[in-house]
């Protein structure tokens, strides 16, 4: 085995920013799974909302009508 790729099987230094960047595509690719199911429960919570606030308001009922 040559020297330099014992050195490079031996060398640990740049081992945290290695996890690190593992641990960031991890996380980057759990949240684009999520993503779609995560739009569709933001849009219909939005929705219902809307609606909601659409049917707070409506006419005044006519006075001393019944």
């Amino acid at each position: 085995m040559p020297t330099w790729l014992r050195r490079i099987a031996r060398d640990d230094s740049g081992q945290d920013v290695v996890e690190y960047a593992l641990l960031t595509l991890f996380v980057l690719l759990g949240a684009v799974a999520a993503w779609p199911r995560i739009f569709d429960l933001l849009g219909l919570k939005y929705g219902s909302t809307t609606s909601s606030v659409y049917e707070l308001w409506g006419p005044l009922p006519p006075p001393g009508g019944s």
